[in-house]
């Protein structure tokens, strides 16, 4: 068993489709995805979104416009993972091998969206230095503040 990790963002605006969360493993350590939370919390008008998740290997050019995210470690003996993980890229990650899988829907108002990829038959997976992106692939009718958690494990 590996250390867990959460990737919070907290009230971020979107207008436009992006990549919510570009999660770049650490390069001698696997990542697993174990859930992934998103709500809404300013729209009043129901829309449906399109959220995907992609496993991405080889050399991608990595998005941009975005911030960053500390992984917070769920328990104080887990050390720094040693990765990089961004969020709301508006310019969107491109290129390498990308690997899709299937989109999950989203009711803009309501429950949100709690995936839980192990409930469905195994976390989502990737080696060192390879990346899973999380991202929204309908544009909002109109801005949107999301918030959400993506929590991982660090394995070796």
């Amino acid at each position: 068993m590996g250390a867990f990790y959460d990737l919070p963002m907290v009230a971020i605006a979107a207008t436009l489709q992006q990549d919510l969360w570009e999660i770049l493993s650490p390069a001698t350590k696997s990542i697993k995805v174990h859930r992934i939370q998103l709500h809404q919390s300013n729209r009043t008008t129901s829309e449906q979104l399109r959220i995907s998740v992609r496993k991405v290997t080889g050399a991608p050019t990595s998005g941009s416009s975005g911030g960053t995210i500390t992984p917070a470690p769920k328990s104080s003996l887990f050390a720094d993972p040693a990765m990089t993980v961004e969020r709301n890229n508006t310019t969107r990650l491109s290129g390498g091998t990308q690997i899709s899988f299937p989109d999950l829907p989203m009711n803009i108002v309501g429950q949100g969206l709690d995936y839980v990829p192990s409930r469905e038959g195994s976390p989502i997976e990737c080696a060192g230095n390879e990346r899973i992106v999380i991202g929204l692939e309908t544009t909002p009718g109109a801005s949107t503040i999301f918030s959400g958690n993506v929590e991982i494990e660090v394995v070796g």
